[in-house]
């Protein structure tokens, strides 16, 4: 740079070149489909173009909600119509985002976003692979997403009840064992259930569509085996959930960071309510410890 604070470098050599110059701010907006839980659904979008147009999309569809909560998707689906078609009269009449104040408990309208792209679809997109991963699935997998985290750990169980058919198999009647916990209630079942100690099993995989179920159903199987506990349906010392995650080499640095996180947080419900949260693929452990409990002198 010279003296007087010219330059003979090239300006469009130092500043970024942008070929997309669609700009939108845009929303998110949850649902929690069951109250005060903190489980929230992105359910859509609140969008507002750089031309002034003002819109809502939807981010799931019927065919998901329905596939994901059963007969009472079609309930849930009917009250995202009402939450959506209600916020996009509100916007297009205050061209506000964030004053909006819902009329139906559990719906938050989340932060703003700007989003540069070629148009306005594109955007639509970013919304969609950032913030919602129902609209990402395609008709097949939307079928399979509620099934998705059981599947996978009855595979994990089915791994340990494979060795165990080796070792001992008259062990296998103990496993998948139905247990009441309200008379009104669907029976619950429980990995395994032996003289001191029981399992559930689940699995953990950061790159998986279904990681937040995955979680969500960990949780369901600890508080399970408290329950088991705090209704003295049997006196148990050891209650476990023995999560199946993938190897360190198998994930990136940032899905693995993120495997980390998650695992802190359930170690510390699994605590909090006296059940163990176990961590890894060691079959062998979790074998001897089924044997040397029926084994254990009474």
């Amino acid at each position: 740079m010279s003296e007087d604070g010219n330059t003979t470098t090239n300006i469009g050599f130092r500043l970024p070149k942008f070929d997309s110059n669609f700009s939108c701010i845009w929303v998110p907006i949850y649902l929690e489909p069951i109250t005060h839980s903190g489980e929230k659904i992105t359910i859509g979008f609140g969008f507002r173009t750089i031309d002034g147009e003002l819109f809502v999309k939807r981010a799931i569809s019927e065919l998901s909600i329905v596939s994901i909560f059963g007969e009472k998707g079609k309930e849930l689906y009917r009250l995202t119509e009402m939450v959506l078609n209600d916020f996009e009269r509100y916007l297009i009449r205050t061209k506000r985002f964030n004053t909006y104040e819902p009329k139906i408990r559990g719906v938050t309208i989340g932060q703003e976003f700007e989003s540069v792209d070629d148009n306005i679809e594109q955007v639509i997109n970013q919304a969609k692979r950032n913030l919602s991963v129902f609209s990402l699935l395609d008709t097949k997998s939307l079928l399979d997403v509620k099934e998705y985290s059981d599947s996978n750990s009855k595979s994990w169980q089915q791994e340990i009840m494979n060795k165990l058919n080796l070792l001992r198999p008259t062990l296998l009647n103990h496993f998948n064992r139905e247990v009441i916990f309200r008379k009104s209630a669907k029976p619950a079942k429980i990995g395994y259930v032996g003289t001191n100690l029981a399992f559930n099993f689940g699995v953990l995989n950061p790159q998986s569509t279904s990681f937040a179920q995955q979680q969500n159903k960990i949780m369901r199987y600890a508080t399970e085996l408290n329950s088991m506990k705090k209704l003295g349906l049997s006196t148990f010392n050891h209650l476990e959930v023995n999560v199946w995650i993938p190897e360190k080499n198998m994930s990136s640095i940032k899905k693995s960071d993120k495997l980390y996180a998650v695992c802190q947080e359930i170690e510390h419900l699994g605590d909090d309510i006296d059940v163990r949260i176990e961590f890894g693929q060691n079959i062998d452990r979790v074998t001897k410890m089924i044997i040397d409990d029926v084994t254990a002198p009474m």
